[in-house]
């Protein structure tokens, strides 16, 4: 089965989007994580085909996360999502090869969409 990896310090809003997918049960696993760390974690236990983490959060942001991605060869897809997309951030996302912003706020069917194809 996929497994789809979401990261962001917004527990409601987290919550939410997983309650979203959960019609999608069927064709992927969606796992949450509030931290960078706790993400790493759940990194080295599971293969996923898809992290998406928030660019601002505590302690690691999205960019600690990607870097880890990039360290450990990861080899699914990954995307970083924001409210702050400033011209800065998102000139360091590309430089380290990261292209997919989502800007938040976003439709939940325009992320469900996003996701299953």
């Amino acid at each position: 089965m996929n497994r789809l990896l979401l990261v962001d310090d917004e527990k409601v809003f987290l919550e939410s989007l997983k309650a979203g997918l959960k019609k999608f049960e069927d064709s992927f696993q969606t796992d949450i994580c509030f931290s960078v760390n706790d993400a790493i974690k759940k990194l080295d236990k599971n293969k996923y085909e898809l992290v998406i983490t928030d660019l601002r959060m505590p302690k690691k942001d999205g960019i600690d996360l990607l870097l880890h991605l990039n360290k450990v060869n990861f080899t699914g897809s990954s995307k970083i999502m924001s409210a702050h997309n400033t011209e800065d951030s998102i000139k360091k996302i590309k430089e380290l090869g990261f292209v997919d912003v989502i800007a938040k706020p976003f439709d939940l069917d325009w992320f469900e969409n996003m996701i299953v194809e």
